[in-house]
């Protein structure tokens, strides 16, 4: 008994030691920990209130949501979209009016070479599968009028 208990604790510390060694940063890390501990890694980082409800990841989301909420524009954050291949994306907030749906991008970290990239892949899979239906806004000082200009264009 006392050798399966070693067995499983050095398998462990195995598990851990490689997952350290192939993840790229300490998001990544906290993500894959999460998972290993039957915790949604989706979940993690979403700590600031809207005032729907909901739990966003950044303040740039807190203020886009706020608004989205005030000016009565129906929305869900980060729902789960299945594309063309089968693979799952999740749209920051996609957007409802009338029979019409709006996927809105909130892009935050372009200084981070690797957001940048994922950006571009996540923007051209849009542009091909969802033309014209991409909202995007950009983190400047501008949010807040980026995110009035959206709201008006659902009155």
């Amino acid at each position: 008994m006392i050798n399966k208990k070693k067995q499983f604790k050095y398998e462990q510390l195995d598990y851990f030691v490689y997952t350290i060694q192939r993840t790229e940063n300490s998001l990544e890390l906290h993500q894959e920990i999460a998972q290993f501990l039957g915790v949604n890694k989706w979940e993690l980082n979403k700590i600031y209130a809207t005032q729907k409800g909901d739990y966003v990841r950044s303040k740039s989301e807190v203020i886009i949501a706020n608004m989205l909420f005030a000016s009565g524009i129906e929305y869900d954050y980060e729902k789960e979209l299945i594309i063309s291949n089968g693979k799952k994306i999740y749209p920051d907030f996609t957007l409802y009016k009338n029979d019409e749906i709006y996927y809105l991008e909130h892009v935050g970290m372009l200084h981070n070479q690797q957001y940048a990239e994922r950006w571009l892949t996540k923007k051209n899979l849009y542009d091909h599968q969802y033309p014209s239906q991409l909202l995007v806004t950009y983190e400047t000082p501008n949010l807040s009028n980026d995110i009035e200009t959206i709201t008006n264009k659902f009155k």
